[in-house]
């Protein structure tokens, strides 16, 4: 609960961090795999996809789901 308190106040404030530099460097990367490709897949733990998930968003990409899934094995989709 603590986890999801503090990354929820650094995305909102947008707070510089290894885990987000990480995540921007992850995203670059699956967006040069997107565009060789109809579709990729990305297995993360369920912490890193909520941050690689505002780092998508915040570049354009549309979530093709209503509500967020921590579940195991869940699928988080986006298109651009």
């Amino acid at each position: 609960m603590f986890s999801h308190v503090q990354w929820t106040y650094r995305l909102l404030a947008r707070a510089d961090h290894e885990l987000v530099r990480r995540a921007s460097k992850a995203v670059d990367w699956l967006v040069e795999q997107a565009s060789d490709s109809s579709s990729i897949v990305a297995v993360t733990h369920g912490g890193f996809r909520r941050i690689l998930d505002a780092q998508l968003v915040a570049r354009g990409w549309t979530r093709g789901f209503a509500k967020k899934s921590y579940a195991n094995w869940s699928v988080w989709s986006y298109r651009t």
